[in-house]
C-alpha cells in the first residue's frame, strides 16, 4: 500500500473504513439492519442518485404505477445498504462465515466450459451483492480475476483490491492485454460489461428497449482469448437465507461475428435476471446517458 496514503486529507477515509470493519464484526443479521437502515438515509442524502434511480425505473419499468416504483426505488436504497454489509463480510470475514451462506450451483458447467485448458468469461451484471457472491465463487474457484474500475477515492480502492485478492486477482478494464494472455492461459475472469460506455468499441444496444451506450468488448475478449462465455446469477435470498449464485452452461455459438447483436443477446439475459430480483440491480447508474453530446439526455437537470 502506497505511504501516500496515511497523508492526513486521507484520514476520514481510514476512519470510515475502521466503522466499517467494526460492523462485519457484528453477528451479520445485524450488520445486514445497519446497512439497511444506512441505505436509507443514503436516498435521503443523495437526491441526485435518487433521481437517476426513479428516471431508470420510470424507462425499464413503464407498466408500473407511481406508488409501484417508489416501493422499488426504497427497497434498491435498502438493498444498496446491505451491500455495504455485504461487502465487509466479503473483505473481512473468515472462510467459514462466507461459505456458510453461500449456496452455489451450476459448477460443472465451468468446469466443462475449462475443458481442454480453455480460459472461461464468468459474465454477469451488476447487481447489489456482488462483492460477497464474488467472494463466495472465488472460495469454491480459488484464483478468478476480476476486472473492475478503479475507485475514485485511493483508500476504498486499495482495501477493495486486498479484499478481494483474498482468493484471486484484479485488472483494471484498461488492461485489454492481460485480460486476454490471461484468457488465453486457461483462467477464469470475472466481467460484467452493463454499465454506460462510448468509444471506439461501442454501439448503441436496446437495453430494457431504451438505448444504451454499450461496450462490445465482451466478444472481442471472447475471440482474442479464445475463451467460453458462462453467465451466472448472484441473487440475495430472501428472509436471511443466504446467497444463492446459479451457473448456467456456456454460450453456444459466442461470439457470432456480430458484436452487437452478441450484446443484444446479453443485455436480454440480464433483464431476465433482473424482472426477478429488480431490487437488486444497480439502479443508481446513469446507464442511458447518450453516447453524443447532442442526443438527448434523461438525467439533465438532475443534481450530481
Amino acid at each position: 500500500m502506497s505511504e501516500s496514503l496515511h497523508a492526513p486529507r486521507y484520514w476520514p477515509s481510514w476512519l470510515g473504513i475502521a466503522v466499517w470493519r467494526l460492523i462485519a464484526a457484528l453477528p451479520f443479521s445485524a450488520s445486514l439492519a445497519i446497512g439497511r437502515l444506512t441505505g436509507r438515509l443514503l436516498r435521503r442524502a443523495m437526491p441526485g442518485r435518487r433521481r437517476i434511480a426513479q428516471i431508470n425505473l420510470m424507462l425499464c419499468f413503464p407498466e408500473l404505477g407511481t406508488a409501484e416504483r417508489e416501493r422499488l426505488e426504497i427497497a434498491h436504497f435498502e438493498s444498496l445498504g446491505a451491500a455495504l454489509a455485504e461487502a465487509a463480510l466479503a473483505w473481512w470475514g473468515s472462510r467459514r462465515r462466507v461459505m456458510s451462506r453461500a449456496h452455489i450451483e451450476g459448477l460443472e458447467h465451468l468446469e466443462t466450459a475449462r475443458a481442454n485448458g480453455r480460459g472461461v468469461i464468468l459474465l454477469t451484471g451488476h447487481f447489489t451483492p456482488l462483492e460477497l457472491t464474488g467472494r463466495m465463487l472465488g472460495e469454491a474457484v480459488p484464483g478468478i480475476t476480476a476486472v473492475y474500475r478503479p475507485n475514485e477515492n485511493p483508500v476504498l480502492d486499495a482495501v477493495a483490491r486486498r479484499g478481494r485478492g483474498r482468493t484471486g486477482y484484479t485488472l483494471r478494464k484498461q488492461q485489454t492485454r492481460e485480460i486476454v494472455r490471461a484468457l488465453r492461459a486457461g483462467q477464469v475472469i470475472w466481467y460484467a460489461p452493463d454499465q454506460h460506455h462510448r468509444g471506439a468499441h461501442s454501439a448503441i444496444v436496446p437495453f430494457f428497449g431504451q438505448p444504451a451506450a454499450t461496450s462490445l468488448a465482451t466478444s472481442r475478449l471472447a475471440a482474442l482469448g479464445r475463451a467460453s462465455v458462462v453467465p451466472y446469477l448472484p441473487k440475495r435470498l430472501p428472509d436471511g437465507r443466504g446467497y444463492a449464485v446459479s451457473l448456467l452452461p456456456a454460450l453456444e455459438d459466442f461470439p457470432s461475428g456480430d458484436p452487437v447483436e452478441d450484446m443484444l443477446r446479453i443485455n436480454r439475459i440480464l433483464e431476465q435476471w433482473i424482472r426477478q430480483q429488480p431490487d437488486q440491480y444497480l439502479w443508481v447508474h446513469r446507464r442511458f446517458k447518450p453516447a453524443e453530446g447532442a442526443a438527448l439526455d434523461p438525467y439533465a437537470g438532475s443534481p450530481d
